[in-house]
């Protein structure tokens, strides 16, 4: 059940995403982030560049009510396969609201498709002490306190594969060198 798509060109790693887009609206990303939007896709998968893929999907398709910026995330496969780390490498400057958004996408994950009723969230952290970490985890810490969510603090990269939270939330820097 295939059909193919004319595009026309590419968004490579060089290019700032959204100038990119902005001159190559017929970019293959551009065109199956918009077949997604049209639903005529369900999803669209590309191992080009990734700012292009998150640029190309906020403009089509926009963000979760509330949530200002995407992440990139999802199930920690090889070591942890329902432990859902977010953020893997989207932002490597993320503001402390940025972080809980990424837990409640995080969380929307983890119960969406992993059938977890209330994922354990928690922040990735230097200790598991409330105060430890840098000033954006320490400053993150009360947000996810009052959120709603099911946060149960912070956790250390050893934590990860240990499967002590089924959401870890970190900036994208971090996360990329978790990965």
């Amino acid at each position: 059940n295939l059909e193919v798509i004319f595009s026309q060109g590419v968004i490579t790693e060089v290019e700032h995403p959204v100038e990119a887009l902005r001159h190559k609206p017929r970019a293959s990303i551009a065109v199956a982030a918009g077949l997604v939007k049209e639903g005529r896709a369900d999803g669209y998968v590309t191992m080009g560049s990734t700012g292009a893929a998150m640029a190309a999907g906020m403009v089509a398709l926009g963000t979760l009510e509330g949530v200002d910026r995407p992440a990139l995330g999802g199930p920690f496969l090889s070591l942890a396969p329902k432990t859902t780390v977010i953020d893997l490498g989207t932002s490597v400057d993320c503001r402390p609201s940025q972080l809980l958004n990424y837990g409640v996408l995080g969380s929307v994950f983890a119960k969406v498709f992993l059938g977890i009723e209330s994922p354990r969230v928690a922040l990735l952290s230097v200790g598991a002490e409330e105060g430890k970490g840098n000033r954006q985890v320490r400053e993150t810490y009360p947000l996810f306190q009052k959120s709603g969510l099911n946060f149960i603090g912070n956790v250390e990269g050893i934590d990860v594969p240990l499967g002590k939270a089924d959401v870890v939330v970190c900036d994208g820097f971090v996360g990329n060198v978790l990965m």
